[in-house]
C-alpha cells in the first residue's frame, strides 16, 4: 500500500516485430476498484511512446508462406526506416543449420527500407521443397550475428501457410509433448508445476493483495470479495491443471458469474456466516470435485474472526476423510491452508497459523502430471481475405497402432484476439478439407490449429508430420526512403510550411486498395497532433507511390516529430506494420518577436490630449515580421473606447448587424494588418482609447495595451496662427489647432510690411494636409517675397483669414493670444 507516494518502475519486453512504431501505454492505479477514494476518475493515464530499432527483419516469404512461383526476391525491411547504410548478410539453405553443399549467402550494403536479394537457388524450386532463410546486420563485434530466422516451401499454383519440415515445429506451443530435434520425433512429457498459496490471520487493507494463489509465477487468484470470513476453494485439474472458474461452474458459492474480475474468478468463496454456503463447500469437495484433481482451500479472515460461525463439524469430518489430521481439532480463529489430490490422502498437506494474528502463511506442492496426451497449438495463420482448403497428417511410431488417437481442433481468431474453436475433432484420415463455406475470413481473419494426440497403452506420442492451410493472401506495403525521400525544410520559421515526400512500395503479390496514410506530429511537450490527409490511389502489386505532405508548422514551437503511418489501425489487412510507421524529426523556431502597433488619427499621430475630430478615422495597424503567420484574423485585436464621464466600451467589429470596425488582413510581402474605425463622437470632452493586439502565437505588441487620450470638441474654431521658429533665419513653419469636423475651404496668410504693404500671400493649397487638431504646416516660409526676392531684416505682420461655408471661424482662446493685436501678429527675419 501507497501511504503517500511512491514510484514504481516496469521493465516491459520489445516485440521487435508487432512493438515497433507509435505505443499506447495505459497505466491504471487500483485498477479495480478496491480502495474507496474521493474521486475515482483521475487513476488512469495514457503516454505514448515511438519504439524504433536498428534491426533487420524478414518480412518476404513471411514465415511458413506456401510459395506458389518461381525465382521468388526475398525481402526483409530495417526496423527503423532512415537507417544509415550498412552490410547485410542473407543465407538460404534447406535445413535451419546452414550447413548443407547448397546453402547459398550474400552480403549487401543498403540503406535503411526494403533491403532484397533475388539467389539462383530459388529459380527452379522441387515441389513441397521446405526452405530456410535468415538475416542479420553484418557482425562487426563480438556479440556476432543476431539472425532473424524464416522457412517457406513451394507448392505450384498454392498460397497459404504450412509446416512440413520437422524443424519448422520447433516453436510452436506444446503441452505435454516435447520436440526432439535429434532424433525428430514428438514425445510425451511429464509436466512439473510448483502450485503456491499465501493467507494471513487477521488481514489489515494493505494485507489483502497478498493473499493470492500462484501456479509457478503465473497469478491464478488474490484478495476476495467484501470482508466476511469466508474459506477459499481452488481447483485444478488432474491432467492440465487448468484452474476451475466460478464463472463457469455454480457450486453454492458466493462468487458466482458476474461477481467476479480477473482476480477472484479462479476461486470459489464460500462465507463462514452462511450457513448453506458452508453446507456447499462440503458438498462440492465431496460430490463435485472428481479424483485426482488438486483442491486447494484457504481462509480469508479479515481483521478479526467472527466467533459465531464456526466451521461445520461434518465439514472438518470431510476434511478429516481427506487426510487432515490437524484441522478437525484446532479453534476455528487459526488461519490455515489446506492442500490434498482427492483420492490420495497421503498428498494431504496442512499449514496451520499458531494464532488469528499469525501473517504470511504460505504452502506450496510440487504438481507433476502423468502425460498419455498431448496438444501442440500452431501459430497464428493469416490474416486472410478467404480462407480455402485444411489438410494435415499424423504418423503413429508403433504399427499397427490401436490406442493412438490424434484430433485437429480448428480455432478461429477476429479482429479484437478472441478465440473460438469452430471446426473440433477432425480425424487424421480427414481428406483435404475445404474451408471457404465453414469460416468467414471477414469475422476470422486469423486461425489457430491444435492437434490433441494421445496413446493410452504405450505412452508414445502420435507424430504429427504436416499441417497446410492455403488461403487468399493480404498485401504487404512499407515505406522504403531508399527508393525516394525528400524533407523540405526541416529547420522552420513558425508558420512556415514542411514538405514531406516519401515512398511507399507494395512487395507483395496483391494489391491494396485505395491508401489511408496518418500523418501526425509529436511536439515537445510528447502531445500527439492528427493532420488530415486524404485517402491515395490504390497500391497496386509490386508498385510504388510517392507520397507527398505537406502541412503548417503553426503552433509546434521547438523540437517536434512527424509520425508517418501507413495503412494505420489495419485499415486493410497486412501481415506486418512496422515497417509502416516513420519518426521523422524537426525543428521549428519559435517566433518571439512583438508586432508593432501603429495608431493614426485622420492619418496623424497624435500626441496624449490631442484634440481630434468628432468624425475621426481611426486606423489600428499591426505588423509582423513573421512571413508565414498572415495576420489575417479579427481576434488579434481588441479596441476599448472611455467616453466623458462615462465607463469603458469593447468596440466590436459588429454591431447591431452593422459593420462598426472594418478589418482590412494581411498579405505578403508585408505581413500587416488594419482596422478602420469610423470616429463618431458627438459629445464633447476628453475620450480615451486603448488597443490590445497580438500576432498568430500570441505575441503580444507590447508589455502593457497601447492607450490615447484625445479631446473631442464638435464646434468649429480656430486659434491664432502662431509662426515658429520666430524669430528665423532661413525658414518658418505655421502652428495652429482646428476643431469641429471641417476642414476651412478658405485659409489664407497674408504676410506684410509695417507699413501694411502685402508682400507674400500663402493659400490652403501650398500649407499642405490641414486636419482637425494640432497642426504644424509642411510648407516653411523662407522669408521672400510673391516674385521670390529676398525680403530685408526686420519685424513683418501676418494675418491669417479662414472660412467655413462663406463664413469666418470663430476664434479660440489660447495662452498664446498676448502676442496678437486684431488678429495681428509679428514675425522677425534676421539673416
Amino acid at each position: 500500500g501507497t501511504k503517500f507516494k511512491d514510484t514504481l518502475v516496469f521493465t516491459l519486453p520489445v516485440d521487435v516485430v508487432r512493438g515497433l512504431g507509435l505505443n499506447g501505454f495505459t497505466i491504471t492505479v487500483d485498477a479495480i476498484n478496491a480502495v474507496a477514494e474521493s474521486f475515482e476518475t483521475n487513476n488512469t493515464v495514457t503516454k505514448s511512446l515511438n519504439i524504433q530499432s536498428g534491426e533487420i527483419i524478414p518480412i518476404y516469404p513471411y514465415d511458413f508462406m506456401i510459395v506458389p512461383n518461381q525465382g521468388i526476391t526475398l525481402s526483409a525491411s530495417t526496423a527503423f526506416p532512415f537507417e544509415p547504410s550498412k552490410n547485410y548478410v542473407f543465407e538460404l539453405d534447406t535445413t535451419d543449420y546452414f550447413n548443407s553443399p547448397i546453402k547459398q549467402s550474400t552480403t549487401i550494403n543498403h540503406p535503411g527500407g526494403i533491403v532484397s536479394w533475388k539467389p539462383t537457388l530459388l529459380q527452379n524450386m522441387p515441389d513441397s521443397m521446405v526452405y530456410f532463410w535468415r538475416v542479420s546486420k553484418d557482425s562487426v563485434d563480438a556479440s556476432g550475428y543476431n539472425w532473424r530466422l524464416r522457412s517457406f516451401q513451394h507448392i505450384p499454383n498454392k498460397e497459404g501457410w504450412e509446416q512440413d519440415h520437422f524443424f519448422q515445429f520447433e516453436n510452436d506451443n506444446l503441452q505435454f509433448v516435447k520436440h526432439n530435434r535429434l532424433n525428430r520425433s514428438w514425445e510425451f512429457v511429464n509436466d512439473v508445476k510448483l502450485l503456491k498459496g499465501t493467507t494471513y490471520g487477521a488481514a489489515e487493507y494493505s494485507e489483502l493483495n497478498k493473499i493470492a494463489t500462484y501456479i509457478d509465477a503465473d497469478l491464478l487468484s488474490k484478495n476476495g470479495w467484501l470482508t466476511t470470513a469466508a474459506l477459499h476453494v481452488a481447483v485444478l485439474d488432474s491432467l492440465t491443471l487448468e484452474p476451475w472458474s466460478a464463472d463457469d461452474k455454480n457450486l453454492g458459492q458466493a462468487n458466482v458469474n458476474g461477481f467476479n474480475n480477473g482476480s477472484t474468478r479462479h476461486q470459489f468463496i464460500f462465507r463462514h456466516n452462511n450457513a448453506s454456503q458452508m453446507a456447499a463447500i462440503e458438498t462440492m469437495i465431496k460430490d463435485s470435485v472428481p479424483s485426482g484433481n488438486h483442491i486447494l482451500m484457504w481462509t480469508w479472515y479479515f481483521n478479526t474472526f467472527p466467533g459465531y460461525s464456526p466451521m461445520p463439524a461434518s465439514l472438518k469430518t470431510q476434511l478429516a476423510n481427506m487426510g487432515a489430521t490437524i484441522l478437525p481439532t484446532v479453534q476455528d480463529s487459526l488461519p490455515f491452508l489446506f492442500y490434498t489430490q482427492k483420492g490420495n490422502i497421503s498428498s494431504t498437506i496442512e499449514v496451520i497459523g499458531d494464532s488469528i494474528n499469525h501473517k504470511n502463511l504460505q504452502l506450496q506442492k510440487t504438481l507433476v502430471t502423468n502425460a498419455n496426451f498431448a496438444n501442440i497449438y500452431s501459430p497464428i495463420i493469416g490474416p486472410s481475405t478467404r480462407w480455402d482448403s485444411l489438410s494435415w497428417r499424423v504418423n503413429p511410431i508403433e504399427f499397427p497402432s490401436s490406442q493412438d488417437s490424434s484430433v485437429l481442433n480448428v480455432i478461429g481468431i477476429d479482429t479484437l484476439g478472441n478465440e473460438t474453436v469452430l471446426i473440433a475433432n477432425l480425424p487424421t484420415d480427414s481428406a483435404e478439407i475445404r474451408l471457404t463455406n465453414s469460416i468467414d475470413a471477414n469475422q476470422y481473419p486469423y486461425l489457430k490449429l491444435n492437434a490433441y494426440l494421445s496413446d493410452d497403452s504405450l505412452f508414445t506420442a502420435p507424430q504429427l508430420d504436416r499441417w497446410h492451410v492455403t488461403y487468399g493472401d493480404v498485401p504487404e506495403a512499407a515505406l522504403d526512403p531508399s527508393i525516394y525521400f525528400t524533407l523540405m525544410n526541416d529547420t522552420v520559421q513558425e508558420g512556415q510550411d514542411i514538405t514531406l515526400e516519401i515512398a511507399v512500395k507494395n512487395i507483395s503479390r496483391y494489391d491494396m486498395d485505395s491508401l489511408l496514410i496518418s500523418f501526425a506530429v509529436l511536439d515537445r511537450n510528447n502531445q500527439t497532433h492528427y493532420l488530415s490527409y486524404p485517402r491515395q490511389k490504390p497500391l497496386l502489386a509490386d508498385s510504388v507511390l510517392i507520397v507527398q505532405f505537406t502541412f503548417s508548422s503553426y503552433g509546434f514551437p521547438g523540437l517536434n516529430s512527424l509520425l508517418v503511418d501507413v495503412n494505420p489501425n489495419n485499415d486493410q489487412l497486412e501481415k506486418y506494420h512496422f515497417n509502416n510507421v516513420a519518426q521523422i524529426p524537426f525543428y521549428v523556431e519559435e517566433d518571439g518577436i512583438n508586432p508593432v502597433l501603429d495608431v493614426t488619427f485622420d492619418g496623424v499621430h497624435i500626441l496624449d490630449g490631442d484634440i481630434v475630430s468628432p468624425k475621426a478615422e481611426i486606423v489600428i495597424e499591426l505588423t509582423d515580421e513573421n512571413q508565414y503567420l498572415l495576420l489575417n484574423d479579427t481576434s488579434d485585436y481588441s479596441v476599448y473606447i472611455k467616453s466623458p464621464n462615462g465607463p469603458e466600451k469593447r468596440i466590436f467589429f459588429y454591431e447591431n448587424n452593422q459593420e462598426r470596425m472594418q478589418f482590412i488582413a494581411a498579405s505578403l510581402p508585408k505581413n500587416n494588418s488594419k482596422i478602420i474605425l469610423q470616429g463618431d463622437f458627438p459629445v464633447d470632452g476628453k475620450y480615451q482609447l486603448r488597443v490590445q493586439a497580438s500576432d498568430r502565437t500570441d505575441n503580444n505588441s507590447g508589455d502593457i495595451d497601447y492607450t490615447i487620450g484625445f479631446e473631442v470638441i464638435n464646434k468649429s474654431t480656430i486659434t491664432n496662427i502662431v509662426n515658429y521658429p520666430n524669430p528665423f533665419t532661413t525658414s518658418t513653419r505655421f502652428v495652429f489647432t482646428l476643431t469641429g469636423s471641417e476642414i476651412p475651404e478658405i485659409f489664407k496668410i497674408q504676410i506684410m510690411t509695417i507699413t501694411g504693404k502685402v508682400v507674400r500671400e500663402i493659400h490652403k493649397d501650398e500649407l499642405g494636409p490641414i486636419h482637425i487638431g494640432r497642426n504644424i504646416s509642411d510648407f516653411s516660409w523662407d522669408g521672400t517675397d510673391t516674385y521670390g526676392d529676398r525680403l530685408a531684416n526686420g519685424v513683418y505682420l501676418y494675418h491669417v483669414i479662414t472660412k467655413i461655408n462663406s463664413q469666418d471661424i470663430e476664434h479660440r482662446s489660447t495662452s498664446s493670444d498676448g502676442y496678437f493685436k486684431k488678429g495681428f501678429g509679428k514675425m522677425y527675419l534676421f539673416r
